[in-house]
């Protein structure tokens, strides 16, 4: 367990950690909030984060942390926002997440958008 007052990075914070039950709640919070912010440079860390990801074979029932951060800011991130992540190589556009359920991220948008 991590020292009380330490400040963790993305890195130290890494989604690959965990198996099926995705990335740890607090990158999670993380991730949602530069999301949210639309700045690059607190964007930035989680896409080196994801590119690090990238490099290794998933193993079985192991989460798209790509597919995962253009879901969730499809959801509540900025166009601009999702630009920057699809500008980057480690995220596809036709990344599924949850798996479970095969959704791509257009698919997510039109549904979001017949809500509004």
């Amino acid at each position: 367990m991590a020292e009380l007052g330490r400040t963790k990075t993305p890195s130290t914070l890494s989604s690959s950690s965990s198996l099926q039950s995705g990335p740890e709640p607090l990158y999670q919070v993380k991730l949602l909030s530069a999301l949210r912010s639309g700045d690059p440079a607190a964007i930035h860390p989680f896409l080196a984060e994801i590119s690090r990801d990238k490099r290794t074979p998933p193993s079985s029932g192991e989460i798209d942390t790509g597919a995962a951060a253009l879901h969730l800011a499809v959801r509540c991130a900025s166009v601009s926002t999702c630009t920057l992540l699809l500008s980057h190589r480690a995220i596809s556009p036709n990344g599924i997440h949850p798996p479970d359920l095969g959704r791509l991220p257009c698919t997510l948008l039109l549904r979001l958008d017949a809500w509004t």
